[in-house]
């Protein structure tokens, strides 16, 4: 999206949890953690503060919750 200037929401994608705690800071609430795979309808969450989103990224990228879907996480803001 980014190499065809398509507008998308801002974002980051996340592999290990230094990633996570790196981008937090450039976001506000409500931030938007999402699985990047395949997680049949369960690997999204809207967390509503900043202590919520890299415990919920923290439980994704374990791999212990949505096995490899969670491999990598997004964090963006939601839509409006």
């Amino acid at each position: 999206m980014q190499r065809h200037n398509i507008p998308t929401p801002h974002y980051a994608v996340c592999i290990n949890m230094d990633d996570v705690k790196s981008a937090l800071p450039l976001f506000k609430t409500p931030i938007v953690v999402k699985a990047d795979g395949l997680a049949a309808g369960k690997g999204v969450v809207i967390a509503q503060t900043k202590e919520e989103s890299p415990h919920t990224a923290a439980e994704m990228l374990s791999g212990k919750v949505l096995a490899g879907a969670g491999s990598r996480v997004v964090l963006e803001i939601p839509a409006r």
